[in-house]
């Protein structure tokens, strides 16, 4: 993976929280090759739709050097509802195996932190995912996901650490009877998977390697059919902030095969690129204990030790997003990164 480039300018619109509209990516689409291997932990042994040729292959380049001086400057916002946070926009071009994407983000110009700006990476892989769909459904593909249909909420989901301490102040926001409805469920998720011996397996697991006994273990998992405490009516609860992992899973096959993907051929989309891997990456670098990552159905005792993982990743708005930007070659899948090797510095 390479950089193409990485320019700033003072922005007045836009803000961090906006759900639309953040961050916009630049696509130049073509109709991909057929490309296999499988995303990390997903179907083991089930072909996937590959997508590694919609990015537009371009002269690569080196990443210039952050302006930090640029980052510090006090831009003075004004809106109707009194002044608002200064804040910077930052577009970059990445090479992603034999292609690549340009993407434009908002964020604050002064102090931050990687779990604050979460909701501007999730804008990303949003808009681009959301225009692989696009393009799938031109080419006679269309993903089949949708409301209501809540098989793959039933899989292992790995939480990076900072996704959790989002989760956490967000469950922070809850009435004390919402909490508890809450608790309840993950309580009986806990004790379901320890009935099953499958909390002595989660704590030997690596999601990371992609490895034939974590495949296994996935699988395992899915067959339990333990539902996502957060799933409501086979639909999502937390979809607009829910985990980037949850945002990287579709399927272009007919939603029954998702039951037991590995056995009716479910076919997913092979992403080249998975932002929650490198979420995952830096998590373990900071806290190599954890893996970068914690079982959803866990959080709620992740909760309890108020770990602050942000505060290691922390500083003006632009540098936090070049720290999460310069691991994007840990988000590549194995297979695209052997196809952009000749690429990578």
């Amino acid at each position: 993976m390479r950089f193409q480039h990485w320019t700033m300018r003072s922005s007045s619109q836009g803000a961090l929280y906006v759900p639309h509209g953040i961050a916009n990516i630049a696509r130049q689409f073509f109709r991909p090759a057929l490309w296999g291997g499988c995303t990390p932990g997903r179907f083991p042994g089930v072909p996937l739709r590959s997508t590694s040729g919609y990015f537009h292959a371009i002269p690569s380049g080196r990443l210039p050097a952050v302006d930090t001086n640029l980052a510090r400057q006090q831009v003075k916002c004004k809106a109707m509802s009194g002044e608002t946070e200064p804040t910077v926009s930052i577009e970059f071009k990445v090479n992603v195996g034999p292609g690549s994407f340009t993407a434009q983000a908002t964020v604050p110009a002064g102090p931050t932190n990687l779990t604050a700006i979460l909701p501007v990476i999730q804008s990303i892989e949003d808009s681009l995912t959301g225009g692989i769909c696009e393009q799938l459904a031109a080419e006679g593909e269309p993903v089949s996901c949708a409301a209501g249909c809540g098989a793959c909420c039933r899989q292992l989901v790995p939480v990076s650490l900072f996704e959790a301490e989002a989760l956490s102040d967000w469950m922070r926001t809850l009435s004390e009877e919402q909490l508890q409805v809450l608790e309840r469920r993950f309580a009986r998720t806990v004790s379901a998977l320890a009935d099953a011996g499958m909390l002595e397996r989660l704590e030997q697991l690596d999601w990371m390697n992609d490895d034939a006994g974590a495949r296994q273990l996935c699988i395992d998992y899915l067959r339990l059919h333990i539902p996502c405490p957060f799933l409501e009516a086979e639909s999502c609860s937390i979809h607009p902030i829910r985990p980037l992992i949850c945002r990287e899973y579709l399927v272009i096959s007919p939603p029954e095969r998702c039951v037991d993907p590995s056995t009716l051929g479910a076919v997913p989309v092979g992403l080249p690129l998975l932002f929650s891997r490198v979420l995952n990456a830096i998590g373990a670098k900071i806290d190599p204990g954890s893996k970068g990552w914690i079982p959803l159905p866990l959080l709620f005792e992740w909760v309890q030790k108020e770990l602050k993982p942000s505060e290691a990743v922390a500083g003006m708005g632009p540098q936090v997003l070049f720290a999460f930007v310069s691991h994007l070659e840990e988000g590549e899948t194995p297979r695209n990164k052997q196809a952009g090797s000749a690429e990578a510095v």
